[in-house]
């Protein structure tokens, strides 16, 4: 008996010590949104901690993005990014389903790609052991294309982002990845030693900028509300089609630069949507049905009998609809929990990892 409860023992100090276990580690989530500085790092720290990888549009909510981190059922969410690039309403998801989440970000994507890597090396410092960090100015979408196409075929680079103003980096970096856009800022950041890698604007560059600047317009007509909002929208679609004909003539300098003008437009007015003050009661009320509704049917998609959610679901509409908004928010509540019940009497999807050691531990 003496011999069983000092093994026992030893095994409770063992496991004590032993780095972050696999369970530990397959049930992560990242939340980031679409900007592809924020995206560019959460992806590389997703290898890292291999951890889901869940994108959501910049600057909008989006409830089958809380889907599936709800339905993933992590013990912890990371979201990437300022609640202007992801909104608050989904920490507001998370709370409600009790998921714990912590949320890194700076006033810019530079200042926020700091943050990750400062998260990085305080809690998992033995995963930057062997790491090479590439520089590039966040906002050059060639040098960032060029990076990821980098990172594609090197899994030691993580990227390191400065800004107009930046005169330093808080890491040794590798190399310096510039274009004519960024060359002279980044000739203010005296990088020792550095490996400088030049990229010119390409058509695919351009092309790929095009896009992102369409899709932001678009999202943003959809969220457009006053006068003002629609005026700005106005002036990025001629600024967007202006950047079409250069693209078209072979002005690839000239459509990058119309285009990314067309985008920052566009961000403006979807962040002043994402600004506004808190939505009343009853619409706030009406999202979150919206959203069990969708949970509930990923839950029977995949043969789980949510029958009991969706009686409350559907008592807390009625109620919603002859003005009892108490009663809403009570059987609201009862549907979560049902939902809840479900979730977790299943393990979160098995992602087959090795074990990384653990440490004590805006804008766009």
């Amino acid at each position: 008996m003496r011999h069983f409860l000092t093994l026992s023992l030893i095994l409770v100090v063992v496991f004590s010590v032993l780095p972050a276990t696999h369970a530990q580690i397959q049930d992560i989530a990242i939340l980031v949104s679409d900007n592809e500085a924020d995206l560019t790092i959460a992806e590389r720290v997703s290898e890292l901690l291999h951890a889901r990888l869940i994108v959501t549009p910049w600057g909008v909510y989006d409830p089958n993005v809380s889907v599936e981190v709800i339905d993933y059922n992590p013990t912890l969410v990371i979201i990437i990014g300022g609640p202007i690039a992801v909104v608050e309403r989904y920490e507001q998801d998370l709370q409600s389903f009790g998921i714990s989440y912590t949320r890194l970000y700076g006033q810019t994507r530079v200042e926020t790609a700091i943050k990750v890597i400062e998260f990085i090396q305080k809690d998992y410092p033995d995963l930057l052991k062997n790491s090479k960090f590439f520089a590039v100015y966040g906002w050059d979408l060639a040098s960032i294309t060029k990076l990821r196409e980098i990172m594609e075929s090197d899994k030691e680079v993580i990227p390191i982002f400065v800004g107009p103003n930046s005169t330093s980096v808080p890491v040794n970096v590798t190399a310096v990845i510039v274009s004519d856009e960024s060359e002279n800022i980044l000739k203010k950041i005296h990088l020792r030693n550095a490996k400088v890698i030049r990229v010119r604007m390409s058509e695919l560059t351009v092309l790929q900028i095009l896009e992102r600047a369409n899709t932001t317009l678009l999202r943003a007509k959809s969220l457009a509300e006053t006068s003002e909002d629609q005026r700005m929208l106005h002036s990025a679609e001629d600024l967007l089609l202006s950047a079409e004909h250069a693209y078209k003539s072979g002005d690839y300098e000239k459509a990058y630069r119309l285009a990314t003008r067309a985008m920052t437009i566009a961000q403006v007015v979807i962040a002043g949507e994402g600004t506004k003050k808190e939505l009343p009661v009853t619409m706030r009320i009406e999202m979150q049905l919206k959203l069990m509704s969708l949970l509930m049917d990923k839950l029977e998609a995949r043969g789980e009998d949510v029958s009991q959610a969706r009686y409350y679901l559907e008592l807390a509409k009625r109620a919603l609809e002859t003005g009892r908004v108490g009663d809403a928010m009570i059987y609201l509540e009862k549907a979560r929990d049902a939902v809840k019940a479900k979730i977790r009497g299943r393990k979160p999807e098995s992602i087959p990892v090795s074990r990384p050691e653990k440490g004590r531990g805006g804008k766009p």
